[in-house]
């Protein structure tokens, strides 16, 4: 099994959330939308809107960016088999490292899948009672998710190959468009403004 850097990555966390695209379907990417939720919109489902957030514009942004670049990388692959190969290699040693630092990884993938099909279902039928506890128990595994792979890509071993093998990927993401280094750049700021909670945070 794969492990997927989108799947658990927030925007704070690292810049490889844009490197590597899902591929195990839509229901992990609705699971965590349903996350970002704040816990006033999750019980409420006609919530007032009176003051609007930074922080969704700034996210808002960030994942159209993630996703012109994401289209742009796997462009990239498709058309280099050598990066194909690398990605899958990566893939491959950072689920490695994820279950030597924790062995029950595995199972939470497999658990977050069966929560993300519950809560389409709850989510379809308007079920807020349901979905909440969906959510909190997703919101959970995530974070254990999140501290295996945080230490897992600060590895040395791991660390060597992601960056090279995000060099050379920007590099044909470059040259397929050029204003691919800038989206990036951006987002990278976007995602320092979202860590430090945007500028309508005081």
């Amino acid at each position: 099994m794969a492990v997927n850097l989108d799947r658990f990555s927030s925007p704070c966390l690292s810049r490889l959330t844009a490197l590597f695209n899902l591929r195990r379907g839509p229901e992990i990417a609705f699971l965590l939308t349903m996350l970002i939720a704040s816990p006033a919109v999750a019980q409420d489902p006609n919530p007032t809107q009176d003051v609007p957030d930074p922080n969704e514009a700034l996210f808002t942004e960030y994942q159209q960016l993630q996703g012109r670049l994401g289209q742009l990388q796997v462009q990239a692959i498709q058309e280099n088999g050598e990066l194909e190969t690398r990605r899958t290699t990566i893939d491959e040693m950072l689920m490695a490292a994820m279950i030597e630092i924790n062995p029950e990884t595995e199972a939470h993938i497999a658990r977050l899948d069966v929560l993300s099909e519950e809560a389409i279902v709850a989510q379809q039928a308007q079920n807020v009672e349901a979905l909440q506890p969906l959510m909190a128990e997703a919101m959970g595994l995530r974070s254990e998710l999140e501290n295996a792979q945080a230490q897992a890509i600060e590895l040395e071993h791991v660390q060597a190959e992601i960056q090279s093998f995000e060099t050379d990927l920007m590099a044909k993401t470059v040259e397929i468009d050029p204003e691919a280094t800038e989206l990036l750049t951006r987002m990278e700021e976007l995602a320092e403004l979202l860590s430090v909670g945007g500028p309508g945070d005081f």
